[in-house]
């Protein structure tokens, strides 16, 4: 667009239309300032119109029309609604003030619409001095109507419709009273004049204003020469649906809050000068938005052609980062806790936290620095986007990241991706670096590897956090082209209290580098590895990142941890053996927790690592430990059976429990008890001899899962039961867990139970049970040197 000669021109809308033949194309939109739902728009577009004409030297300044000539005819790029809504206000005016002459009339009818041959035959017809001779001023949208030149078909064109709706308004009301939407409605209120007996000289006066040299109602007009104005450049700025957008709004009203601040004659002339500069026409924001920075999010667009929700979700992103790094006197205005409340805030964040479905309601939202938004949020939106560059962004990630962030939103489906907290920290750095100078690929990679390290190492899961590191990242971007240099200098204070650790080791990490300690190639491929995403701290000896110990290598250390990874295995159950070895408690406090998922991995790693790296260094990398539950999860494939997220191992009661995988509930009673081994391997060689059947048994080990352990003698039912150490003989099965006399007394001939069984002759007390329970069995099923008291007594009293 460099090639583009741009010249802007204040002009009247009757000067204008009768110097160009104003033509709207075939693809841009529909007229939408007449469409229902727009009601107060119109009024208050009218009335501000209205008051330039009432007023005594006012003139009113609408925003740029850009616009090329093709074919002898200029089509708007932009503009086409306020075209229309001058052209019908001229052409009411005129035929109320009797100046619908047929060479005026030759003039109006150098605007049409292109898009359907009734709305083109509409204007015509509507330029026409003949078709109005009898209009009493009264009722012009009935008068039209009921025109034998006014096909029936045409009050389906949503054009003609919405220009209908224009001229004569709508019947919407609010609190019970009609909103005054259209031009007759409105003009209505006029005190009319008495000249010679006629009532329509207020129009006279009006007409003569609109068609003088000092006009009170202009605009700039900005003709893009040699521009081009193909179908697929108004398919960009018009991809935008038929409803006027959130964006569009919004852009509206942007440009008019800049364009108040130049007017604004309380503000000093050199204020007013720099907020004039954001206008300009060749290089201020309403071309740049409309058209070099379109071309961006063009690349982004939908299926169909839009790109405005993504445009607006774009710009509240970046109110969103100025509301929460905006400062008084060098000081945040606000804290996290007071952000958190803001309604600003609360509306930009999105709710729940999704910001890609925020709806435009007024600018007030963004007006919250002190009532106002600051001209340096301006200069700060054109750095970024016009230093943008032409490629991904997410080239220059690190290795190691692997979200779908990107900094220009995209379309997914029929929604927007939204922004998670560490997304909203990278978006900030991103724009903060293109604030300070232009883009660079070896201090951005380097400032986006000690950002996503940060990001990544510092827990950004809530508001208050995500608000902190946003504002650290705020504070070290003043140095984002050079962060390396300013992180090794120890006299650089950063005044920040997030994300600590992550700096420190940033800085230790810098200073290496650029002391040729370690080269950056190996820091960058320690961070890669997926145990350690950015933080590497752990496999140093020291706080300062200089040694490793032992003397070997980051290279050494990084093969260490790929054979504790188990090549990225899901399972890593090697990986699980080695952290519980390096447990160094009797119990798990309350639950251990090793989710098999990469995030856990690197939780727990990075936070044992340093000082366990020794303990595998002399173990030959086996994990080992003395006895009891770490000891059979070590070294067996119990482990293999647990969870795969959550707790794995907590105190229950007074046992150790694993707790186990798919098919089993979350409860104590279906997970495998870690105490009971002697008893376990008794029932597993039972199992295994198929003695007894049992449904219960782990998979590739003598353990069984339950609380309660259900197995099949012969033809009964038996329930072992961990907490007390008894076996019992069930009433029919196991369903109900009930004893044959559950609400018995503890009596020698209500008990059907024996306690401390483990020992050689299980089976021959499983005998006695079932002989207890049914005294016609034949006593000689009964073992001669069972031991357990309760069936001697019993066979005694037979």
């Amino acid at each position: 667009m460099s090639t583009n000669t741009y010249t802007a021109k204040e002009t009247s809308f009757w000067n204008f239309i009768q110097d160009n033949n104003i033509e709207i194309p075939i693809i841009q939109r529909d007229y939408a300032q007449g469409r229902k739902g727009k009601e107060v728009l119109r009024k208050n577009f009218l009335s501000d119109l209205k008051n330039a004409l009432d007023s005594s030297g006012g003139t009113i300044k609408l925003d740029f029309v850009y616009g090329s000539i093709e074919n002898d005819n200029l089509n708007p790029l932009d503009g086409q609604q306020r075209l229309t809504t001058l052209w019908l206000l001229h052409w009411y005016i005129a035929l109320r003030a009797g100046e619908l002459s047929e060479n005026n009339c030759e003039i109006f009818g150098k605007f049409t619409y292109k898009t359907r041959i009734s709305s083109r035959e509409f204007c015509q017809n509507l330029c026409s001095s003949e078709h109005f001779k009898n209009f009493d001023g009264n009722d012009i949208v009935g008068f039209i109507t009921k025109q034998t030149w006014f096909y029936s078909a045409w009050k389906q064109d949503p054009t003609i419709q919405s220009m209908l709706r224009m001229l004569g308004g709508t019947k919407v009301t609010n609190k019970k009273k009609d909103i005054v939407d259209g031009i007759e409605e409105l003009f209505k209120c006029s005190s009319d004049c008495f000249i010679d007996g006629k009532v329509y000289c207020v129009f006279k006066r009006y007409w003569e204003k609109l068609t003088s040299d000092n006009a009170p109602i202009v605009f700039y007009h900005l003709p893009l020469k040699n521009f081009g104005l193909s179908d697929d450049l108004y398919i960009k700025m018009n991809a935008r649906g038929k409803q006027l957008t959130s964006f569009e709004n919004f852009k509206a009203d942007l440009i008019g809050y800049i364009t108040n601040q130049v007017e604004d004659e309380s503000l000093e002339g050199s204020v007013r000068a720099e907020w004039k500069k954001l206008i300009d026409p060749k290089s201020g924001i309403p071309i740049k938005i409309d058209t070099d920075w379109t071309d961006i999010f063009w690349e982004k667009r939908s299926n169909d052609n839009r790109i405005d929700e993504i445009y607006f979700a774009f710009l509240n992103r970046f109110f969103l980062n100025e509301l929460i790094c905006m400062k008084e006197n060098g000081d945040y205005m606000l804290t996290a806790e007071a952000l958190e409340k803001d309604k600003p805030f609360g509306f930009l964040y999105g709710e729940e936290g999704n910001d890609s479905n925020i709806l435009y309601q007024d600018l007030e939202k963004y007006r919250f620095h002190n009532g106002e938004i600051p001209i340096h949020l301006f200069h700060s939106l054109k750095n970024v986007l016009d230093r943008f560059p032409n490629e991904s962004l997410n080239n220059y990630f690190p290795g190691w990241v692997k979200s779908d962030f990107q900094f220009i939103p995209m379309y997914s489906d029929k929604s927007i991706t939204s922004l998670g907290q560490k997304e909203r920290v990278v978006f900030c750095a991103i724009v903060r670096y293109l604030e300070e100078d232009s883009f660079e690929e070896k201090s951005f990679r380097q400032w986006m590897r000690v950002v996503w390290n940060v990001v990544e190492n510092s827990g950004v899961d809530t508001i208050s956090a995500m608000i902190g590191v946003i504002r650290l990242v705020d504070e070290l971007a003043t140095y984002s082209h050079y962060i390396y240099v300013y992180l090794q200098d120890d006299k650089k204070k950063i005044n920040s209290n997030a994300a600590l650790a992550q700096v420190a080791e940033e800085r230790a990490k810098a200073k290496q580098i650029l002391n040729g300690v370690f080269s950056e190639g190996d820091i960058i491929e320690a961070e890669n590895h997926p145990l350690l995403k950015g933080s590497i701290s752990a496999i140093f000896e020291d706080n300062d990142c200089s040694s490793v110990s032992f003397g070997q290598t980051i290279q050494d250390r990084i093969k260490l941890l790929d054979d504790l990874w188990n090549n990225g295995d899901d399972k890593n159950y090697k990986l699980v053996k080695v952290l519980i070895s390096w447990y160094d408690k009797d119990k798990p406090e309350s639950k251990l927790y090793l989710k098999k998922n990469l995030e856990n991995w690197k939780s727990l790693v990075t936070d044992k690592l340093k000082d366990s790296f020794r303990k595998i260094e002399q173990k030959n990398n086996k994990g080992q430990c003395a006895g009891g539950w770490k000891d059979l999860l070590v070294n067996t494939n119990l482990i293999e059976n647990s969870r795969d997220s959550g707790k794995i191992v907590s105190t229950y009661g007074n046992k150790v429990v694993l707790w186990a995988t798919s098919g089993c509930t979350w409860n104590a009673y279906e997970n495998v008890i870690l105490d009971n081994v002697h008893n376990n391997s008794c029932l597993a060689e039972l199992v295994k001899d198929k003695k007894i059947e049992c449904n219960q048994h782990v998979n590739n080990c003598d353990f069984f899962w339950g609380w309660d352990i259900c197995f099949k003698y012969k033809e009964s039912y038996f329930v072992y039961y961990c907490d007390n150490d008894t076996i019992c003989l069930m009433k029919e099965n196991w369903n109900d867990k009930k004893l044959k006399d559950a609400n018995a007394a503890n009596t020698p001939e209500n008990n059907f139970y024996f306690s401390d069984p483990w020992n050689d002759s299980l089976l021959n007390k499983l005998e006695c049970l079932i002989v207890q329970a049914n005294p016609n069995i034949d006593d000689k099923l009964v073992c001669e040197d069972c031991q357990n008291k309760i069936c001697i007594s019993t066979i005694d009293n037979q």
